[in-house]
């Protein structure tokens, strides 16, 4: 009971931050917004027309007559959609509840994480979660109508149950239902998580087999993703009579061409450019690849302190902590990801800030580590003097 009541006021407090933080910006008219306009293909306005013709028409998006392919994050039309449903067309009370969600989503990657850490670690992480929460997302991309915004709920919320299915001995067959439903719901509101989604669920019947645990709980876990990575070859089946599967145009190896065109062969050094371009930008070096925008050296110092973590815990993790092994293979795989077929300087850097607060953890315990071992050389040389 103590433990929910803490939970509870937990989340109270900062959802209440950032809500109130919405209401300011708000009151103050500092927010995106725009009049529709059927020219305009950016993606805010592509949800708000999905969103509205949910609303009007019913769930199979009528609009679009084809296999839906833009913008990718399928399920944040019908997001936009129920918050139209129950408050009215107006984009200000859409922002408000993303903020809301933005609190929400700090809130449980604390819980997630705290295990991890001693006491006055988890509340260094918490503040710099809610920091990096308002200088990267709160400022740029909660008050835009982009999928983003969701996704940083549902990926918490997935590893919060996957962590208790894999720690708790009683629930697993409901515990692992919830976490492949919140898996899915992830993919199908950023599709570039679905190849994590494969490496994951090969890695959990790899687990339950080599532990002998139940073979029903993955068998829940598989039909609950399945369940909602069918709404959407659903719905193109309903409309065009094809069940396309994912928001894809084309397979893997043709959006790798086309994030970056140039040839391998003819112009080696170019190409490995481009990459080393990406994966500095996802480091924090911005300019680098979009001179428009600006270093982030916070970004800087939160990968520094994830590599930090990294090298001195690979064994212990390898040995001993299976929940951790997938949040890291989440990282990798969702940066890498990013890298190989993103255009990731589309809008700034918002396709990037769903994993963000997971190498942060990570991060604060790196610096932990880094300080408990140059303390004792530290404090050596003082008293040597």
């Amino acid at each position: 009971m103590k433990y929910l009541s803490f939970n509870f006021i937990l989340f109270l407090v900062i959802v209440l931050i950032f809500t109130v933080a919405a209401l300011f910006r708000i009151y103050f008219n500092y927010y995106y917004s725009f009049e529709l306009d059927d020219i305009n293909i950016d993606d805010w306005d592509r949800y708000f027309r999905n969103a509205i013709d949910i609303k009007n028409n019913g769930l199979l998006i009528q609009n679009i007559e084809e296999n839906y392919l833009l913008p990718s994050g399928f399920l944040y039309n019908y997001f936009l959609a129920f918050c139209f449903l129950l408050f009215g067309v107006n984009i200000t009370v859409v922002y408000f509840i993303q903020s809301a969600i933005l609190g929400f989503s700090i809130a449980i990657t604390f819980i997630v994480f705290k295990d991890f850490m001693s006491k006055n670690i988890s509340w260094i992480f918490l503040f710099s979660m809610i920091v990096f929460a308002f200088v990267d997302i709160f400022k740029h991309y909660t008050f835009r109508l982009l999928s983003e915004n969701l996704v940083l709920l549902t990926i918490p919320l997935f590893l919060l149950f996957l962590k208790k299915a894999l720690l708790l001995n009683n629930n697993k067959k409901t515990l692992y239902f919830i976490t492949g439903l919140f898996l899915g719901i992830s993919v199908l509101i950023r599709p570039n998580i679905f190849p994590f989604s494969l490496v994951f669920l090969s890695l959990v019947l790899m687990f339950i087999i080599l532990n002998k645990t139940q073979l029903l709980s993955y068998f829940y876990l598989t039909a609950s993703y399945l369940i909602i990575m069918s709404l959407l070859p659903l719905r193109n089946y309903f409309v065009t009579g094809e069940l396309a599967f994912l928001p894809v145009d084309g397979n893997f190896l043709d959006y790798i061409k086309r994030e970056n065109p140039i040839s391998f062969t003819e112009n080696f050094l170019n190409f490995l450019q481009f990459y080393y371009n990406k994966i500095i930008y996802i480091f924090g070096f911005l300019p680098n690849l979009e001179p428009k925008f600006n270093y982030r050296p916070h970004w800087m110092i939160m990968w520094l302190g994830y590599f930090i973590y990294i090298y001195s815990a690979i064994k212990r993790i390898v040995k001993e902590r299976s929940f951790e092994i997938f949040i890291h293979v989440f990282i990798f795989m969702f940066y890498f990801i990013i890298l190989l077929i993103a255009p990731i300087t589309d809008y700034g850097f918002r396709i990037i800030i769903p994993s963000l607060f997971l190498v942060l953890g990570f991060s604060i315990i790196g610096y932990k580590k880094l300080y408990y071992f140059f303390k004792p050389i530290i404090f050596k040389n003082i008293f040597r003097k």
